[in-house]
């Protein structure tokens, strides 16, 4: 079965999920936070440790390159991508031995792992006790 280049869907965290291949062929998965969600707006260095493939790559506003249904949308964006070292890609001209092609279940995977990461994060901010800095 051949890949698709792009996926977009309601990931099982609420948040908008997309999966892109980039144009040198690696697969890069992406999650959005609405204007109201406390990392709307940040840097991904600014968040705490997000436990996702290669960690995160990227944050920022929605994209034209990302295809997403309306690209005005106020969404905030955080990515990772599929082209680390082990890591292997169509047009790849060499890579390391033993490296793994991270295919769409792969990716797919991790973008709902990351949604449910920055879900959480919402979660514990919004119910931390009134006692709580």
């Amino acid at each position: 079965m051949q890949e698709k280049d792009y996926y977009v869907w309601t990931t099982e965290a609420g948040l908008q999920g997309l999966i892109k291949r980039s144009i040198i062929g690696a697969l890069c998965g992406y999650v959005a936070v609405s204007p109201d969600h406390r990392y709307h707006g940040c840097s991904y260095e600014q968040l705490p440790q997000i436990d996702v493939h290669g960690g995160l790559t990227f944050s920022g506003p929605t994209q034209p390159w990302m295809q997403f249904d309306d690209p005005t949308s106020a969404l905030w964006w955080f990515g990772f991508d599929c082209a680390h070292a082990g890591d292997l890609w169509s047009g790849i001209q060499s890579a390391l031995p033993g490296s793994i092609y991270r295919n769409y279940n792969y990716v797919r995977a991790h973008v709902e792992r990351l949604a449910q990461q920055l879900q959480q994060q919402e979660f514990l901010v919004r119910h931390r006790p009134s006692n709580e800095v």
